[in-house]
C-alpha cells in the first residue's frame, strides 16, 4: 500500500480547548526571572542561532536543561523574558544554524532523559503539546514554524507554522503532517496541510494542541488551534518504528535579510505531557476560592498511573504565599493584599513513578478577606 493511501486524513470538530483544558486566559508568569523561573525546563534543551563566540560563521550551540531551570537560569537575546512575562524566542533570517538546516532558529527540543537524547516516546502512547503563544513578528516570506512533533534521525511528523500575509496584514496557524517517514520534500502527496485558525494578526493570542496517539490498530496524529476544528491523519504504519519529540519556540523558514527580520514568538504556556496507564487529572479546572491573608489547603487528584505521583508546577507562578507540595496540594496563605475578583491561573504536571505525565490548568480566585476594614486595605502600611 502506497504511503499515501496508508494515511488517512480529515477536518473534525472538537469541543473547545477550554473545556479540556481550562481556563485560556494567560497563565501568571513573572517578570523579573529567567524563563526557567516561569516554565519547567527540566526536560527541554534549547538551540540559538548563535555559534560559541556569539557569532554565526559557526554551528549553532545548544543550552541543556540544567543551564535552562530556575529563576536565575539562562537567558540571551534570543531567549529571554519579555515585560509581559511571557517565554520570548527571538530568531533572525542571518542567525547561525545546525542539523543540516539553512534556517536559524531558538527553538526547545523535549528531552525524556536530559542525558540521551535518544530516548524519545512511540505512537504506541499518548503524548500531548500544549501551548499558548504570540507571533509577533515573521521573516519576509511570512513562515515561522512555532511547533513540532519531530521523528528521531529523521522528518518531522508534524510542523504546525505560521504562514503571514504583508497583503492583508494577517495569517494562517497551518499545521503540515508527513505521511512517512523520509518522505521526498517534492512529494507534494507526502504533505498534508490544514488550515488550523485564519485571519490571524500578529499578537494575537493562538492555544494550540497537538497529539499523538494510537486507536489499537494505527497511530493517530491530530492538531488543533484555537477551538477550531482538529486535523487528524492516521499514521502510515512505517512510522512505528521511529521515536518522537516535541520541539517548540521560533524557526523561521527564511535565511535571507538583514538581521533584523526573522521570527519573534512568545510563549504564555507551554507543556508537554504522556498521560499514559489511564493517567488523568480529575480535579475540576476551577479550584475552591481562596482568602487574602487566610490558610488555604486543596488538595489536586488524578486518577491511573503508576503511584506515587510527584505534583510541579509546569507553566505560571502562583499567587504570592501559595506553593503546590509533590504529594499535590495548593497549600499556603495569599498575602493579605492579594485579593482581586480577576482569576489567577496556572498549569500544573503530575508525574507517576514510571515517568508518565499529565498535565492541567487551574484557575484560582483570591477573595478579599473580609475581616479587613475599607482603610486597611486602601493603606498599606497596615498591611
Amino acid at each position: 500500500m502506497s504511503a499515501k493511501m496508508s494515511a488517512r486524513a480529515s477536518l473534525v470538530a472538537l469541543l473547545p480547548l477550554a473545556l479540556a483544558f481550562g481556563p485560556l486566559a494567560h497563565a501568571d508568569l513573572a517578570t523579573t526571572m529567567s524563563p526557567g523561573g516561569n516554565f519547567d525546563l527540566t526536560h527541554w534543551v534549547l538551540t540559538v542561532p548563535a555559534d560559541v563566540d556569539g557569532g554565526t560563521s559557526g554551528p549553532a550551540i545548544s543550552i541543556f536543561a540544567g543551564q535552562l531551570s530556575g529563576a536565575a537560569g539562562y537567558f540571551s537575546p534570543w531567549f529571554y523574558t519579555g515585560t509581559d512575562g511571557a517565554m520570548t524566542f527571538w530568531a533572525p533570517v542571518d542567525g547561525a544554524t545546525v542539523g543540516g538546516s539553512s534556517h536559524p532558529r531558538s527553538e526547545l527540543r523535549e528531552v525524556l532523559d536530559p542525558a540521551d537524547t535518544s530516548v524519545n516516546w512511540s505512537d504506541a502512547g499518548n503524548s500531548q503539546l500544549w501551548g499558548q503563544a504570540k507571533i509577533l513578528r515573521a521573516p519576509s516570506n511570512g513562515r515561522v514554524v512555532v511547533a513540532q512533533v519531530h521523528g528521531y534521525n529523521t522528518n518531522p511528523l508534524v510542523l504546525l507554522q505560521f504562514e503571514y500575509s504583508t497583503t492583508t496584514s494577517t495569517g494562517n496557524l497551518v499545521a503540515i503532517m508527513e505521511t512517512y517517514p523520509g518522505a521526498d520534500p517534492h512529494d507534494g502527496s507526502a504533505h498534508l496541510r490544514f488550515i488550523l485558525a485564519s485571519g490571524l494578526r500578529l499578537g494575537q493570542a493562538i492555544t494550540y494542541q497537538i497529539s499523538v496517539s494510537n486507536n489499537g490498530t494505527n497511530g493517530v496524529v491530530s492538531a488543533v488551534a484555537n477551538s477550531g476544528p482538529t486535523a487528524t491523519m492516521t499514521m502510515d504504519p512505517r512510522w512505528d518504528a521511529v521515536t518522537f519529540y516535541f520541539k517548540a519556540g521560533s524557526y523561521p523558514q527564511d535565511d535571507e535579510g538583514p538581521s533584523s527580520e526573522g521570527g519573534e514568538v512568545r510563549y504564555f504556556r507551554l507543556v508537554a505531557s504522556h498521560p499514559n496507564l489511564g493517567l488523568v487529572v480529575t480535579t475540576p479546572s476551577s479550584l475552591p476560592h481562596a482568602t487574602a491573608g487566610q490558610t488555604y489547603f486543596q488538595s489536586l487528584r488524578a486518577n491511573g498511573g503508576s503511584r506515587p505521583l510527584v505534583w510541579s508546577l509546569a507553566s505560571g507562578v502562583l499567587p504570592p504565599g501559595l506553593a503546590i507540595d509533590p504529594a499535590g496540594a495548593v497549600r499556603g496563605k495569599p498575602l493579605p493584599n492579594a485579593g482581586s475578583p480577576t482569576a489567577h491561573t496556572f498549569s500544573t504536571l503530575a508525574t507517576d513513578s514510571v515517568g508518565n505525565t499529565v498535565a492541567k490548568t487551574f484557575s484560582l480566585v483570591i477573595d478579599v478577606d473580609p475581616t479587613r476594614s475599607i482603610d486597611a486595605i486602601a493603606d498599606p502600611e497596615h498591611d
